[in-house]
């Protein structure tokens, strides 16, 4: 699945050898329908009154029912959706008038094959970063340079990763790094960093970097969460990867729910871009990698009796 921004024409050549699909699937087919017609009237109402309202009740008249709910959904949430299902957020009625010749076998396949529960249950974009060691180190793939660097600064508190051991992060972002040609100062500086120490409070100590100047655009306490996934905001703390094995479970994203999704989407989009962009910059500036050691130890002292353990 992808999130699709453009139209792409119906593939005629699968008109040729369409078959005719069972009745129980044509059925499911009209159902999806009418369901996007109903979520199209009830969160877009101007649009449904002026261009769906009238339409008819077949399988290609429903198929762009669907195509023109995906367009208008997408104004609002960033979503995947089916490769099979066309959508233009700029021009949902692009999408909607599909004309006469499209077979009606391949327009409930259409439907009941690829938009089925996707209209009664949207598939959202998530934006937390992957724990899976191939994503993270794989060959083309940017160091995770400040999420290592936060990893092993917490490795003995409460958010420490719980399948990795900071002698397996280490050596694991050297590598990369090396083959990358970073500054060997940076490489030599993850071989000293320090831990804060296990009791410290960790929502408390994240709320004071907040109030710390940025580092670089980068609020730490804020980048902390996100790398922990400890944000409060799922689209912020799942990742692709973890959503994919989840498979819908336990996740309770309803249609009738696009705006709220759709800010708590914007807010989890200027987490990770705030994340990717002190990550590009510690990435190329020891000075960087410094600061944000510097600032998170310097605040956790005021946590402590003693000073942050090296």
């Amino acid at each position: 699945m992808r999130t699709s921004h453009t139209v792409r024409p119906i593939r005629r050549s699968a008109l040729l050898t369409a078959r005719r699909i069972p009745q129980g699937d044509d059925w499911s087919a009209v159902t999806t329908g009418l369901l996007a017609a109903g979520h199209l009237r009830a969160l877009f109402p101007d649009f449904y009154a002026a261009h769906v309202a009238h339409l008819p009740t077949t399988p290609c008249a429903l198929l762009g029912v669907v195509q023109a709910f995906f367009s208008l959904a997408q104004q609002k949430v960033d979503l995947q959706i089916s490769d099979e299902i066309t959508t233009d957020p700029l021009h949902p009625c692009a999408v909607l008038n599909l004309g006469d010749d499209l077979d009606d076998a391949l327009a409930c396949d259409l439907i009941a094959q690829s938009a089925g529960h996707d209209v009664h249950e949207i598939w959202p974009v998530v934006y937390g970063l992957d724990l899976d060691h191939e994503e993270l180190f794989g060959f083309g793939v940017a160091p995770p340079l400040v999420a290592v660097l936060c990893w092993v600064l917490a490795a003995e508190t409460a958010w420490a990763l719980p399948f990795c051991a900071v002698d397996e992060l280490i050596p694991a972002i050297q590598r990369q790094l090396y083959q990358c040609r970073i500054d060997p100062a940076i490489l030599a500086r993850l071989d000293s960093l320090p831990r804060i120490p296990p009791d410290t409070p960790m929502e408390a100590l994240c709320d004071a970097l907040d109030a710390q100047p940025p580092v670089h655009g980068g609020t730490l306490g804020a980048i902390i969460r996100y790398v922990c996934h400890a944000t409060g905001n799922q689209f912020a703390d799942l990742s692709p990867g973890v959503v994919a094995q989840m498979d819908r479970s336990n996740l309770d994203w309803r249609t009738e729910d696009l705006d709220a999704i759709g800010r708590l989407q914007r807010e989890a989009q200027q987490i990770a871009a705030q994340y990717a962009q002190l990550n590009d910059a510690a990435l190329r500036h020891s000075a960087v990698v410094e600061a944000i050691v510097a600032q998170v130890a310097s605040t956790a002292t005021t946590f402590l009796s003693g000073p942050v353990s090296a």
